[in-house]
């Protein structure tokens, strides 16, 4: 025990003394890869907008410059969040593993590998599920059938770039924040997305097509667990980081289902990775405005209700190791 005491007190030492070395290097490495990314859309941006002009399809021009745009303030904010706030804690390992690979910053992501394993932050545990558990994951399914029902049944999208609210996310998040459980957030995303094949609203070819559309993006909120709320009131990197990285893998799968099944819908001179690039940002990025706007505002105020079933669930804890 006292030899492995004093390999971590000896890692962490090196910690401290290569910090702010190592905060100097993770400045200029997200200077070098924010600014290669604003170039790289710059260079996509010169290569079509010409092809897209010369074929009349002006309004496909003016959404690639809006989705191009809002993709580099969200990448360049998420590369922000990465310098400044988020430290090695138990708390926060995980989320700063994340922004280190959004980042691409591999000498990072090897420094939180080491750090993490050093202080045994790789646990897994098996946790009992209670009644009060089914309970939520129950009432949320039913929740997310009746936003289903009024937001993609009764009021639809706009076609031509697929645009609806998706609030039904809504319940999943809640899940997520509430219990902080992978398997019960999976699940219930697992149990919805499902329920959306009898929903006249839902576009269906084939069964992988569904499920890069649907259920996969219900699944990918499970994500959002790596973000740990503890007693102290989150901040707005927590919550950013809480629901964009969720609609990143959301996104992704949508990308992938329009490049394998959406042929059709391209435009002409225009690839068709970077048309689902297009029409997929500009749908996932309104409903990351919505669901984000509104899930913060829903869910900071829900403290009591966590602390409430935080208490029952070390509770059940104490229980059951006294009955075991």
């Amino acid at each position: 025990m006292s030899k492995m005491f004093n390999q971590r007190e000896k890692i962490f030492q090196i910690f401290e003394q290569k910090r702010k070395a190592f905060f100097i290097y993770s400045i200029l490495w997200t200077l070098g890869i924010g600014s290669a990314f604003v170039f790289g859309v710059i260079f996509l941006n010169l290569r079509f907008s010409t092809n897209l002009k010369i074929n009349g399809q002006i309004t496909v021009f003016i959404l690639w410059l809006v989705v191009e745009v809002f993709a580099t303030l969200v990448y360049l904010a998420l590369l922000m969040i990465s310098l400044f706030s988020l430290n090695y804690s138990w708390n926060a390992w995980k989320e700063r593993l994340f922004y280190a690979c959004i980042s691409f910053n591999f000498y990072e992501i090897v420094n939180i590998l080491i750090y993490s394993f050093s202080h045994h932050f790789f646990s897994w545990s098996r946790q009992k599920w209670t009644t009060y558990d089914f309970l939520i994951i129950a009432l949320s399914y039913a929740v997310y059938l009746l936003l289903v029902l009024l937001f993609k049944q009764l009021l639809g999208m706009v076609p031509t770039v697929f645009l609806s609210f998706s609030f039904e996310y809504l319940t999943l998040f809640f899940v997520t924040y509430l219990t902080n459980s992978f398997a019960k957030t999976f699940l219930t995303g697992l149990l919805s997305g499902s329920s959306l094949l009898f929903f006249p609203s839902t576009f269906f070819i084939n069964f992988f097509q569904f499920s890069f559309d649907y259920l996969i993006p219900n699944l990918m909120v499970s994500l959002a667990t790596i973000v740990y709320f503890n007693q102290t009131k989150p901040s707005r990197s927590k919550w950013i980081t809480f629901f964009i990285l969720p609609y990143l893998g959301i996104y992704l799968s949508r990308v992938i289902g329009g490049v394998l099944f959406y042929q059709n819908f391209t435009y002409p001179g225009f690839p068709l990775f970077l048309y689902s690039l297009m029409i997929n940002g500009l749908n996932t990025f309104f409903d990351f405005l919505c669901v984000g706007l509104i899930g913060e505002m829903i869910f900071s105020r829900l403290e009591v209700l966590k602390k409430r079933y935080d208490q029952k669930k070390k509770r059940y804890k104490m229980d059951y190791s006294i009955y075991k």
